[in-house]
């Protein structure tokens, strides 16, 4: 390959990467919302109101796994969207990780019912005001600390890193 042709092979490879890691992200993060549309009622979840809940209108599809999912394929999901669209490189990885680890990590602790109370009360208007932050008071309220969660967390964690070094080595160059 000429030199102009290894630049082109280098960016074709490049997009390819950060395609395949947005479309695994966003796949993952549909995945985890399939739980809390199928498998939960409205009342109880953000974003899906009663009238496209299929909460008690199908059986159950995701079972004691739907416990998990959710928190799993967050930051699963965010880590691999992260680094397809900041173009992340290995040397980033660990702190692409480590953020959402950090991030799902103090929401689930957020929910314990020793500080929950406490951080919905205080939070400022201006969060509670926006419509995107809206829920975040029943969220902190109504949520549920599970330790398994944290588990959860973790091991999307390690899996999204696993994918990130392997999305890394998928393309090889057509000689």
């Amino acid at each position: 390959m000429s030199h102009k042709n290894n630049i082109k092979y280098a960016y074709n490879v490049n997009e390819g990467r950060q395609f395949l890691r947005l479309v695994l992200g966003i796949f993952a993060l549909s995945l985890g919302s399939l739980v809390y549309l199928i498998d939960r009622p409205a009342n109880k979840t953000y974003l899906i109101s009663d009238s496209i809940s299929l909460f008690d209108r199908i059986a159950p599809l995701f079972g004691t796994i739907g416990n998990h999912l959710p928190t799993f394929s967050h930051v699963f999901a965010f880590i691999l969207i992260t680094a397809a669209l900041t173009s992340a490189r290995r040397s980033s990885y660990l702190f692409i990780c480590g953020i959402w680890l950090m991030i799902d990590i103090l929401f689930e602790l957020g929910q314990h019912g020793t500080i929950s109370s406490h951080i919905a009360s205080n939070l400022p208007p201006y969060i509670v005001e926006l419509p995107i932050l809206s829920h975040a008071v029943n969220y902190f309220q109504n949520g549920r600390y599970d330790p398994i969660d944290l588990a959860s967390i973790f091991l999307g964690t390690v899996a999204a890193y696993g994918v990130l070094l392997l999305t890394e080595k998928t393309a090889s160059p057509i000689n």
